[in-house]
């Protein structure tokens, strides 16, 4: 509308959760039925992950 200001583009939770865990985590550690199938650091994780 006119006149209002432009709102920020919205992140949906799970994108707010990769950002935090980027910025926080130093392993990132997928499990899968009990097991842990993945563990990397966050940059490697979230540009090529395998699962």
């Amino acid at each position: 509308m006119k006149g209002e200001a432009e709102r920020p583009e919205r992140r949906s939770a799970s994108g707010c959760l990769r950002a935090f865990a980027r910025k926080v985590a130093d392993r990132v550690i997928v499990m899968a039925g009990g097991a842990i199938v993945e563990a990397a650091e966050p940059v490697a994780f979230f540009t090529a992950p395998r699962h």
